[in-house]
């Protein structure tokens, strides 16, 4: 696949459950920064991995039920 096109895309995607969720829907600093980190590390090994030829955006996408919480390029 990768000697085909120019650009790839890895996303990690993390659930949450509700339950680890504050009452206003928030995760907290220090469990956010846990999985933010556990996200980029799977980012990691999935490049190494498989042998990616061209270039690729790492993508981090934390969710739970009541909608995403975080966004973003690892």
């Amino acid at each position: 696949i990768t000697d085909k096109t120019a650009h790839e895309y890895l996303a990690e995607l993390k659930y949450v459950p509700a339950r680890e969720l504050s009452p206003e829907g928030k995760l907290s600093s220090v469990k956010l920064a846990a999985l933010t980190e556990q996200a980029a590390v799977q980012l990691e090994n999935y490049g190494a991995f498989r042998k990616i030829s061209c270039s690729a955006t790492k993508i981090v996408i934390m969710f739970s039920a009541r909608g995403v919480i975080l966004l973003d390029e690892a």
